[in-house]
């Protein structure tokens, strides 16, 4: 499995080197570096369909469809013996093949996650430990949500129209531009579209702050304050007060198995 993930993350990367160097021609990867892609693959399909087959001289195919664990396995074959294919033969738009490897790593990850699950208990336990604290939170984090959409656009709303929002974008073509702009972040006003409102609201909430963006605005430090005691410091503390009984609820009950 690991020697999956190390070949298949090192031949997206040169596969994607090559795809968009200038030289045509280029975009395709030796059969021989994808081997252990292609091996990993048909082995993981071999098993599936050995275990379908299986299932279904015993007439319990059901048991099959109600395992999630199942899909998990299929998405993984599907995922690697695709990309394995577009990188042996170059096929795919470049930024397409970019998107979808960056997601399809995902799909890898989380099979090595759920293959040492299977094989150690302590690592199971932990795993369950995370998915009943995910449980747990999704009243909070439906709240978390609500409050952060709101004091998005309540930024916003309040530097909407001012003049830091008013001054023409920069043009993304001048070099002098984009240099400045990516050497001094205060360059950047975070509030004057609802989006990077609340991009800076999250990053708030994580600890980044720039109390300097409020100070033309009482409104603006208000709503600052009001944040920073009812997200930072309140919800905080109850996000942590629920991650830590409901993990103590999941080592005892592991204990008493």
């Amino acid at each position: 499995m690991a020697l999956v993930i190390a070949s298949y993350s090192s031949n997206v990367v040169q596969s994607l080197n090559q795809r968009f160097d200038m030289e045509e021609g280029n975009e395709k990867i030796e059969f021989k570096l994808l081997i252990p892609l292609y091996m990993g693959a048909g082995y993981f399909a071999l098993r599936e369909i050995i275990q379908i087959i299986s299932l279904l001289s015993l007439n319990v195919f059901k048991l099959w469809l109600y395992d999630p664990s199942n899909y998990l396995n299929v998405a993984f074959v599907v995922v690697v013996m695709a990309w394995t294919i577009m990188m042996q033969t170059g096929r795919g738009q470049n930024d397409s093949f970019r998107i979808g490897s960056a997601i399809s790593v995902t799909v890898l990850w989380y099979k090595l996650i759920a293959y040492l699950r299977n094989i150690l208990l302590d690592f199971a336990v932990f795993v369950r430990g995370v998915v009943y604290v995910v449980h747990r939170l999704a009243a909070f984090l439906i709240s978390l949500g609500i409050i952060l959409f709101a004091f998005a656009q309540m930024f916003h709303t309040v530097f909407q129209q001012t003049e830091r929002c008013s001054q023409p974008a920069p043009d993304s073509n001048d070099l002098i531009v984009q240099e400045q702009t990516r050497c001094d972040a205060s360059t950047l006003e975070p509030y004057c579209t609802f989006w990077d409102s609340f991009l800076s609201v999250y990053t708030m909430l994580l600890g980044e702050l720039d109390e300097g963006q409020f100070v033309d605005s009482g409104v603006a430090i208000a709503l600052f304050v009001l944040f920073m005691f009812l997200v930072v410091i309140l919800l905080a503390n109850v996000l942590i007060a629920i991650v830590t009984d409901s993990y103590k609820v999941i080592q005892v009950s592991s204990l008493s198995i």
